[in-house]
């Protein structure tokens, strides 16, 4: 049975449009009369995304296309080339025709994906190409991540998750395809905060912030039989591990910071110590000496860190904690006033104040 291919048209607010090209994929679920009922729900159709034209970089995907239950992300829905068929690219350029200003979502168009909650599976080169995508929004339900899906992503640094940190999500397929630099956000069962970094403190207890290091990956031949030995380079490949049952095990994460102050580089380690400090899910308090720790001996070289990027939330954080000695204080005031950070050198004079270091 072929897939009916049909598509959405919708003004989400003034000024700005989405349209969708979608198809029915209920038959591909193979799966007898009542099963495919069972496993549906209430919804009677699911349906694939082939392509979004759209006129806002941060594409936001619904739930439901009339009445229908999005789950997929095909495969190539996002590439610059969305290897369509020739009836698919005709009703792709007669809407493009239409004055709503809309263009293909792909490439380099695209700098933020939020997809619902329904979504479990995301098929093969989904975002091939999106060079500027910088962050992607999922639900808990994602259970399938196909090969190669974010190839050439460079900048995917950032993945929000709607749900809580002791739930299974789709978290550890995610990251098996992405070997960059990754922060992780769950924000926690709030569906309110959708869109809004600034929500993380809703459903606090449960929320989380984690950083993955970049790793790198080869084969090394092996003698005159040319074996080949897997090589990898860097401790992000073994956060990446740290999950039971798809449920991050975050005493497993915690503890491979220890060997990582022996491999890994300054920003990556104080980006692990700070997200766990900031947002301390499930932190024991061995875990916290050690992060704290590592800021008190590396304080005058985070702070001038903090200040090169002018990051206010993490210099507000060091000030509250009080971990930092007076000289590095000193020494990072003089630092802001010759970047000309008003902010953080009133921040920091506060601070120093309070702990009479002035």
């Amino acid at each position: 049975m072929l897939a009916k291919i049909d598509f959405y048209n919708k003004m989400l607010q003034m000024n700005d449009y989405i349209w969708i090209l979608y198809e029915n994929i209920s038959s591909d679920l193979k799966l007898p009369a009542k099963e495919q009922s069972d496993h549906l729900g209430d919804a009677d159709i699911e349906i694939r995304i082939k392509r979004v034209l759209a006129t806002n970089p941060v594409v936001i995907i619904p739930e439901q296309i009339e009445g229908e239950i999005v789950t997929t992300v095909g495969s190539y829905c996002f590439a610059e080339n969305g290897h369509l068929s020739e009836e698919e690219n005709k009703l792709i350029q007669e809407q493009l025709k239409q004055d709503f200003g809309l263009c293909e979502m792909c490439g380099n168009d695209i700098q933020k994906i939020i997809l619902p909650d329904s979504v479990t599976t995301l098929e093969s080169y989904a975002f091939y190409q999106c060079r500027e995508l910088n962050e992607l929004e999922v639900g808990t339900k994602l259970d399938v991540v196909h090969s190669d899906v974010f190839m050439n992503c460079r900048k995917l640094h950032h993945i929000f998750i709607r749900g809580r940190a002791d739930e299974k999500t789709g978290l550890k397929f995610i990251l098996s395809r992405l070997n960059l630099d990754v922060e992780v956000v769950f924000r926690g069962n709030d569906r309110n905060c959708i869109c809004d970094e600034e929500d993380i403190d809703c459903d606090q207890e449960k929320i989380a912030r984690l950083f993955y290091p970049e790793y790198i990956e080869g084969y090394e031949e092996i003698g005159p039989a040319h074996i080949f030995a897997l090589n990898v380079e860097g401790e992000g490949y073994r956060a990446r591990q740290c999950f039971k049952d798809n449920v991050i095990d975050i005493e497993k994460y915690d503890a491979i910071f220890e060997k990582s102050t022996n491999l890994e580089n300054f920003d990556v380690l104080l980006q692990m110590a700070l997200d766990r400090l900031m947002v301390p899910y499930g932190l024991s308090t061995s875990a916290r000496i050690q992060y704290e720790t590592y800021i008190e001996q590396n304080g005058h070289r985070i702070l001038l860190y903090i200040i090169g990027k002018k990051d206010l939330e993490q210099l507000n954080y060091l000030g509250q904690v009080g971990v930092l000695r007076a000289a590095d204080y000193k020494a990072a005031i003089q630092e802001a006033i010759a970047k000309n950070w008003t902010e953080g050198c009133a921040l920091l004079i506060q601070y120093a104040g309070k702990r009479n270091l002035s």
